[in-house]
């Protein structure tokens, strides 16, 4: 008993080469038509290959020509100012916080400037400029600086 059961592993064995060798020979067999149908499609393009290049660059000249016509570059830059327009709120009349925008950008202004103001007066040999300053709680103070010319910028005409 103990050699049936030895050849019928033979037995088994066998089978199971005969069955890979089958799946080896259908592999390779559609690895031969994959590389027919790869040479086909390759020969097929190459003939249309010219015919593309030729239509795309047709089609690439009517774009070039379309987006470089003067109603083109019109409309394009409404569309930039219209969509600039929009982005900057313009179309509302009022910002969200509920303050007009131009009301909102003179008050930023006025925050800004609260620091100091210069007055400036020149008269002839002496220039006096006066510098007022603000502070928080609104109180102003006043100073004055006096600037003189120096000799070397004086110059003389001489007299005719």
């Amino acid at each position: 008993m103990d050699s049936f059961n030895i050849t019928n592993i033979k037995i088994q064995k066998a089978n199971a080469f005969k069955k890979h060798n089958k799946i080896q020979k259908i592999a390779s067999l559609f690895r031969l038509i994959e590389i027919g149908l790869v040479l086909a499609l390759i020969s097929r393009f190459s003939i249309q290959l010219p015919v593309a290049v030729r239509n795309s660059s047709e089609y690439f000249k009517d774009l070039t020509v379309t987006l470089v016509s003067p109603q083109f570059v019109f409309v394009l830059g409404n569309v930039i100012v219209i969509t600039l327009f929009a982005k900057s709120g313009q179309f509302s009349c009022q910002s969200s916080n509920g303050k007009n925008s131009s009301t909102g950008l003179y008050e930023e202004f006025v925050e800004k400037s609260q620091g100091a103001h210069q007055y400036e007066a020149g008269c002839g040999e002496k220039q006096v400029t006066y510098v007022e300053y603000i502070t928080e709680d609104n109180s102003t103070s006043l100073e004055s600086k006096t600037y003189n010319r120096s000799q070397s910028e004086k110059s003389k005409r001489p007299k005719q």
